[in-house]
């Protein structure tokens, strides 16, 4: 909604949070802080006057701003923008904290993956007034590294606060009269291959995400083939997860390949 990335754009962030260092990226892998299956946080590779070492929160997953941001990412990337300002407190003995967030060309946006800044404050230290700067790696490395060890010694729950609506895909492939199944290793039952749909993705996207990781198969079009109800998984769920507690069902997406 409301885009304006280039269709042949390179998203530096999408390198950041995969793990490249390239000419199209300035941020270092060094400079990350924190990570999970959702959100990545690290160090910004411009600075702004006084307030030094100031950090920025995206989604693993590819959103251009915050209008196209799933409510319940968001929800997570504010959580953490908390841990970081509690943080800053800490680590920076600074005087006070502030978020900012850009969308589209006239908000300033200069990146087209949405993100979050977080800022350590200090007294009349006029962050408003002041002109961005390039910060040497070697410095970013060194908050980058004392930021790190703060989350080690205050381990962050934000990755285990579930979904409060999930969702699954599966895959059945159809061969020749055959079906391909999978014997799971818990229970020694056999099923179709499929797992959870992450925050965020694409159900059809999920499921071929799933038979990949599962199978080493690449799926192309798929068709649905039914949405179904497991009330005794919610069941399961429901006394095992408290943070989700919420959750009325699941909703079982399963596509043809």
């Amino acid at each position: 909604m409301y885009n304006h990335e280039p269709a042949d754009y390179i998203c530096p962030f999408c390198l950041v949070v995969k793990g490249v260092e390239s000419e199209h990226v300035s941020t270092r892998q060094d400079d990350i802080f924190y990570q999970d299956r959702y959100i990545t946080a690290f160090i910004a590779s411009g600075g702004f006057g006084r307030n030094k070492g100031h950090a920025l929160i995206v989604p693993n997953q590819h959103f251009e701003n915050l209008y196209d941001l799933p409510s319940d990412l968001s929800a997570k990337i504010h959580a953490f923008s908390k841990e970081v300002a509690l943080a800053f407190k800490k680590v920076y003995n600074c005087d006070g904290t502030s978020t900012r967030q850009h969308n589209e060309h006239w908000g300033n946006q200069d990146v087209w993956h949405y993100h979050l800044h977080v800022f350590p404050r200090y007294e009349n230290d006029r962050l408003y007034f002041a002109e961005r700067v390039d910060v040497p790696a070697d410095e970013r490395k060194i908050y980058a590294l004392r930021l790190r060890d703060y989350f080690q010694q205050n381990p962050c729950n934000n990755e285990k606060r579930e979904p409060r609506h999930l969702f699954g895909a599966s895959v059945i492939v159809y061969r020749n009269d055959k079906i391909l199944l999978q014997q799971r290793q818990d229970n020694k039952c056999w099923g179709y291959h499929g797992g959870r749909v992450e925050i965020g993705e694409i159900v059809e996207d999920a499921a071929k995400r799933e038979l990949l990781e599962e199978t080493g198969l690449i799926a192309n079009t798929l068709e649905l083939f039914g949405i179904f109800l497991v009330l005794k998984f919610i069941t399961f769920i429901l006394m095992e997860t408290k943070y989700i507690s919420l959750i009325q069902f699941i909703h079982v997406m399963i596509f043809r390949e």
